[in-house]
This record gives structure tokens, C-alpha cells and sequence, in this order.
């Protein structure tokens, strides 16, 4: 693995030695940078309450000004980068002098935009910058060919400063696609951090993506820089295409998602719903009772982990229940993928994945649970949509389902909670991507699923 990912850095020049900074400027050309990259260095401060800056930028930088990207220690104690036209931080990073700290910066010079991770000595990754533009004086630059530091009082070092391409197994979001696209297939992308702040309610689209409906009880809103926010007793967000052309098939379906504040439903937490029709094409989940049936898969606020068919609204069938954790994490950044396919035997294939490094180097997926769905072993005993359907009926890809209302039983998946609190569940990096059947696992990924408690 770590082979693999240093193998994924393009050769450029990397600064293994460290530079000091000084009231100079020192510029270091990198190979011209137009499309999304990442760039890492450590550095540490000389001493407590300096100036200095380390910035990405077109030509040599000859002043601040010349900086489209540039992260500081500031003269207050604490970590800090460039938001336009202004210094700020998504999180309180204190620096201590002489400590070494991990930058990691992703940057899309086509949009003007990077974000900032920071790892402080032997704590986790913090995000420092999420979406900020570059600097105000450099909105039109779209390539970057330097790196420079200075600093306007004391001083720091950087070592180690690399480039790199995000792999081409990562989505727009540098998190790693774990089995290979359909070819043609659909993928939905979050609009989250596009920089518009919006919100809507139950019963409405998101104003910029006609794909996400939200419905249930609940309040949605983006802050623009990546970050969406439910509230209500029962958050549901809905994606399906709004053209009602196509429905989803073989699915991978990613999401960071952050507890904040809830009643504790043991059944809520981060839960995602594939092969349904629940509420995508008609007014209601009690209208079209076959077309409400769905493969689902939760990492729950209890701690445990499992899978459920809902067998006819609201009536579902749990199985394959696991204890991950005394209680789903508060304030930590959860991946979370579900994976459904067809089997060539006709079977369906179940798979949940967990993340905890919050998507570095496209996130260390581990599958902690697995189901293969026979028609005898998923949905026994639940509630039948239908006289005569069997409730533990294989959900596969194609739209001759059994019972189906509408004959397009696949046209939506979507995510749910309950109980949640005010702005009490974040999300980021949604995505729902369509994937060849039978997929093949990226060998770098550990694909049994793990056992006993993981925290």
C-alpha cells in the first residue's frame, strides 16, 4: 500500500531536504500545475508567535500579493491560511515551536479553490481550510508553477515538499473508488461546496442540484465550502435523476458523515437505502407498497453496524447485526460506503466499508460487514408488499421485479436518520456511482470484513 501511494506522486522535483525561511523570498519551481493536485510538506516554527507563510504561486512570488494558495503560522500562536481576502481557519490549531506538523493541500487551480489538512505530532489529521479561494489578487490564475516561503518576523522550515496527482481510482473529492465504473453508468457528485450556502426543507430539491430531494421531516442546508447539514425527526435525502431516464444499478455509494446532536435512536446514525423506488415517482413511500422495498445498510447510533430489507414501508428486516463501537462516534469524521451488486448466480452482494482517516490518500477502506442475499437468508418473516410476494425476494438490478407498480423498482437511493438534532448530522463528499458487475476489489484494499470492535 504505501508503496502504491508514493508510486501515485508524479515526477516532479521534491524538496526532501528542509529549506529555511527568512525575511527573503525563496522560490522553488514545480512542474506547471493546471489540473487538481495535492501537495505535502512538514514544517515547523522556530519559535512561538512568528510570521511565516508557505504559498503555491504562479512566477516567483515577489510579495504576499503573488500567493494564489498560502498557509501561515501567524503571529498569535496558531495555524492559519488565506481565504481571499483574508487570513482565517476552519479549526483552532495552536503550533508549539520547534513541533513538526503535516500540511497536506488539495488544489483545483481551474476553480480557484484548495483545501488544508494539518497533522500536529502524533495527533489525527484536522482540516485547517475547506474550499477557500485563492488569494484576491490571483482570481485569474489557473496554473501554479512555484512554491515559496518568508517569513515577516522569526522564522520556520519546510522539508519534504512533494506534488502529486490525485490517483485516478479517487472521485472529484480525492476519495477512492473501490471497484471500477459501469461503463456509461451514472454518478452523482454533492454540490456542496460549489460556494453557495442554500437551504430547503422537506418536499423540495436542492436549488442547485435537481438530483437531491429532501423529504421525511427535516431541514437541509450547505454552507458552500463542502459541508451539508440535517435536521428533524426524519431526514431523508433522496437522489434519482430528475429526468426520471435512467434508475441506478450496481451501486458504491460514499459519505463522510460527523455526529453532532441526536435523541439517540438506536436505529438512526448514517444509513443508506439502494434498489427502491421509495418516493422517487409518486407522492408518497405508502403509495406503490412494492415499489417502497430496498436493500439498506447502517452504521447505527447504538455502535452496531447491520443490514435491512425493507420489506413494505415501513415494515424492514434487520440481519448480519455487529458491534463496532459502544456508541457511533461523536465529532469524528465517519466514511461510510455501501456497495450492491449483482452476483453472476443470481444472488445479490452486500458490503459496508468504514474509513476513519477522513479520506486521506483517498481514505484506508476497511469492509467491516458483508452479505450475499440468496432470497432465503434476507427479509424472512417481514412484512410481504403483496399477497403472494415473498418478502425475502432477491432486489436485483433489473426493473422485472416482482410486483413492482412502476416497472423502474431502482430509480432512487437515499440516505435517512432519526431524531437528529439542530444541524445535529454533517455531511460531505456524497457520491453515488454505478459500477461494473462483477466488480473486481482494488488489490490494495483490505476486503475481509473486520472483526470484534474497531474503537
Amino acid at each position: 500500500m504505501i508503496l502504491t501511494l508514493l508510486a501515485s506522486f508524479l515526477a516532479v522535483p521534491a524538496w526532501t531536504q528542509c529549506v529555511p525561511s527568512g525575511t527573503a523570498w525563496k522560490n522553488h519551481p514545480i512542474a506547471a500545475q493546471s489540473a487538481p493536485f495535492t501537495a505535502r510538506f512538514t514544517a515547523s516554527a522556530s519559535g512561538a508567535n512568528i510570521d511565516g507563510v508557505t504559498g503555491l504561486s504562479l512566477s516567483p512570488a515577489t510579495d504576499f500579493p503573488s500567493l494564489a494558495v498560502a498557509v501561515r503560522f501567524n503571529n498569535a500562536g496558531f495555524l492559519d491560511a488565506r481565504n481571499g481576502g483574508i487570513y482565517q481557519a476552519d479549526s483552532s490549531i495552536p503550533y508549539t515551536p520547534g513541533a513538526v506538523y503535516a500540511f497536506r493541500l488539495a488544489v483545483d487551480p481551474a476553480a480557484k479553490r484548495y483545501s488544508v489538512w494539518v497533522s500536529a505530532p502524533g495527533a489525527a489529521e484536522k482540516a485547517l481550510a475547506t474550499n477557500y479561494a485563492f488569494r484576491t489578487e490571483q482570481a485569474g490564475a489557473s496554473i501554479l508553477g512555484h512554491w515559496a516561503l518568508i517569513a515577516a518576523s522569526g522564522a520556520h522550515q519546510v522539508c519534504a515538499f512533494m506534488i502529486g496527482a490525485p490517483a485516478a481510482d479517487s472521485d472529484r473529492f480525492g476519495v477512492r473508488k473501490l471497484y471500477a465504473s459501469a461503463a456509461d453508468g451514472m454518478e452523482w457528485l454533492s454540490a456542496w461546496d460549489n460556494g453557495r450556502a442554500r437551504a430547503f426543507a422537506s418536499g423540495q430539491s436542492d436549488p442547485d442540484d435537481p438530483w437531491l430531494r429532501g423529504r421525511g421531516r427535516g431541514a437541509y442546508a450547505a454552507d458552500g465550502k463542502g459541508i451539508f447539514s440535517v435536521s428533524g425527526p426524519t431526514v431523508r435525502l433522496y437522489i434519482h435523476d430528475p429526468a426520471q431516464a435512467r434508475d441506478w444499478r450496481n451501486t458504491e455509494t460514499t459519505v463522510y458523515a460527523y455526529r453532532v446532536a441526536d435523541g439517540g435512536v438506536p436505529w438512526g446514525g448514517i444509513v443508506h437505502v439502494t434498489r427502491t423506488n421509495h418516493s422517487a415517482i409518486g407522492a408518497s413511500e405508502t403509495v406503490n407498497a412494492c415499489d417502497s422495498r430496498g436493500n439498506g445498510a447502517r452504521f447505527r447510533y447504538d455502535g452496531r453496524v447491520d443490514f435491512h430489507k425493507e420489506t413494505r414501508h415501513p415494515s424492514s428486516k434487520p440481519t448480519k447485526a455487529r458491534r463496532l463501537w459502544p456508541s457511533l462516534p461523536y465529532k469524528t469524521w465517519i466514511g461510510y460506503k455501501l456497495v450492491v451488486y449483482d452476483l453472476p448466480n443470481g444472488n445479490v452482494k452486500l458490503e459496508s466499508w468504514l474509513d476513519l482517516t477522513d479520506g486521506a490518500d483517498g481514505g484506508t477502506w476497511t469492509k467491516v460487514n458483508e452479505l450475499e442475499d440468496t432470497g432465503a437468508n434476507f427479509g424472512v418473516g417481514g412484512k410481504p408488499c403483496r399477497r403472494g410476494i415473498d418478502p425475502a425476494l432477491r432486489l436485483t438490478a433489473g426493473n422485472d421485479r416482482p410486483g413492482s407498480e412502476t416497472g423502474r423498482p431502482n430509480a432512487a437511493v437515499y440516505f435517512r436518520s432519526d431524531g437528529v438534532g439542530e444541524n445535529g448530522l454533517l455531511y460531505k463528499k456524497m457520491s453515488v456511482r454505478e459500477i461494473a458487475a462483477p466488480p473486481i476489489l482494488d488489490k490494495n484494499l483490505t476486503g475481509a470484513p473486520a472483526d470484534g470492535r474497531i474503537y
